[in-house]
């Protein structure tokens, strides 16, 4: 599931490569059956649900909900943790 917010964090990227690696991160997720399959993933601190997936500079944002996952944001790994601060 996709948050507003992480549809417009992508669309302010023009980065292509960066693009495709958001890209193939969601092919792995979907098709991950556990968190522990999807690599560069992290516990975000503060949080008991929050994630962070490093792609390079920068970091995708998640909260595990039951058995779904929603993708909060695409951010510059600088601006990534002050919007996760608990």
């Amino acid at each position: 599931m996709f948050d507003k917010s992480f549809l417009q964090d992508i669309r302010k990227i023009n980065d292509s490569k960066l693009k495709l690696r958001i890209s193939n991160t969601i092919q792995l997720i979907e098709n991950a059956d556990a968190l522990s399959e999807i690599p560069n993933l992290s516990k975000m601190k503060g949080h008991a649900t929050a994630y962070r997936i490093r792609l390079g500079a920068y970091r995708m944002g998640l909260f595990k909900e039951k058995e779904a996952v929603r993708l909060i944001r695409v951010l510059h790994c600088k601006d990534m943790y002050s919007f996760f601060l608990p």
